[in-house]
């Protein structure tokens, strides 16, 4: 359920994330969804005319041997819970390298996507990075695990309505950038690589790219502020936990299972994210 509160903001990413809360900034789908629905924000930007930083975390490693894209949602999002790190990792080496726990969260989300990129026909032929060509025709013409990314990334339900945007805004075909095969078993083949990702603006064909890293650029993202979402500034982060001796992970799963009801959805992410730093051990 889209937050009824949702501001678009400007400034490169890290001056974003520190004012929205990362668990409510729109995906790609949903930005999509809202450029087809809702185009005009409550400001007057017109979203289908801006250029959007989303809070897909774009995670390049390689798996069994194959070099794989893992998308996930904001609040598992590394990049996003650690972006002082993560810009500056990124502005200045060119890649995020996330740290083994929390690829192992990311990866093991329900919401995260994994597409092998060997699967995909992607064209290019620059050394760092490839594209997909996503058809915006009725009879488009993927195959399986291209439609798997392209509807990961244009809307799952939605799919099909939104190439009729497309069609309508007189896109022919869209693209998404990802990093090259080659490139992620060169690079990722240890360590996983992080990347930021943004979608363009319907006059540069709605293009999203998953493996950006010119995230000191000034542009745009939507969500709720910070203040909004804890008003008394009493984020799970700030609030003082005391957890008895010899609580589990086992432990902290039962609380989050239990709190379900309790906590908003928007809010959960980053609850339990919370719950985790402060009751379990610190290695």
């Amino acid at each position: 359920m889209i937050p009824a509160n949702l501001v678009t903001i400007s400034g490169n990413l890290r001056e974003i994330v520190q004012q929205l809360d990362i668990t409510t900034m729109l995906h790609v789908d949903e930005l999509t969804n809202e450029r087809r629905t809702n185009p005009i924000d409550a400001d007057g930007t017109d979203l289908r005319k801006v250029w959007l930083y989303t809070p897909d975390g774009e995670l390049y490693s390689v798996r069994n041997g194959v070099p794989t894209l893992s998308m996930t949602r904001g609040g598992v999002n590394p990049f996003l819970n650690r972006i002082d790190d993560a810009y500056d990792q990124l502005t200045k080496t060119g890649n995020f390298r996330p740290n083994a726990e929390e690829m192992s969260r990311a990866l093991g989300e329900y919401s995260t996507v994994h597409n092998d990129l060997t699967k995909l026909r992607l064209q290019g032929n620059d050394d760092e990075w490839r594209f997909l060509v996503v058809p915006t025709k009725k009879n488009h013409g993927l195959r399986f695990e291209e439609e798997k990314l392209a509807r990961r990334v244009f809307g799952d339900t939605t799919f099909r309505d939104n190439l009729e945007m497309f069609r309508e805004a007189g896109i022919t075909e869209s693209r998404i950038y990802v990093l090259a095969p080659a490139y992620v078993c060169q690079h990722a083949g240890k360590n996983p690589v992080g990347r930021a990702a943004w979608l363009y603006n319907l006059n540069s064909n709605s293009d999203f790219n998953a493996s950006g890293r010119d995230i000191n650029n000034h542009d745009r993202s939507r969500g709720v502020r910070r203040e909004e979402v804890f008003p008394e500034g009493n984020a799970p982060e700030n609030t003082a936990l005391l957890a008895p001796d010899g609580i589990t992970s086992a432990g902290v799963d039962e609380i989050i299972a239990y709190s379900t009801d309790f906590v908003p959805a928007i809010l959960r992410n980053q609850f339990e994210l919370g719950l985790r730093s402060k009751l379990l051990p610190q290695k």
